[in-house]
């Protein structure tokens, strides 16, 4: 009895056929974090500013290129 090779859809494109749906996907992930990113509301004068980091009284925005002060908790010490 003799075997017989299945070729699939794209006819031995499978390697291009798997990496455009990796592509894909990696897509819709980037676009669906970068608008749940720019969803998020400001925070209010008692949160840590988005993306920077704070700790008690010190507030740590550094190399993120921001284009303004964000605004900060009132008890801030350091920034």
């Amino acid at each position: 009895m003799s075997r017989r090779k299945c070729v699939g859809v794209g006819g031995g494109n499978d390697n291009l056929l798997n990496a455009t749906f990796a592509l894909l996907v990696i897509f819709i992930v980037v676009v669906f974090t970068l608008d749940i990113g720019s969803s998020q509301e400001a925070p209010t004068h008692n949160q840590c500013p988005l993306r920077c980091l704070c700790f008690r009284t010190t507030v740590r925005c550094m190399f993120l290129h921001l284009e303004k002060v964000p605004d900060v908790p009132d008890d801030t010490t350091v920034l």
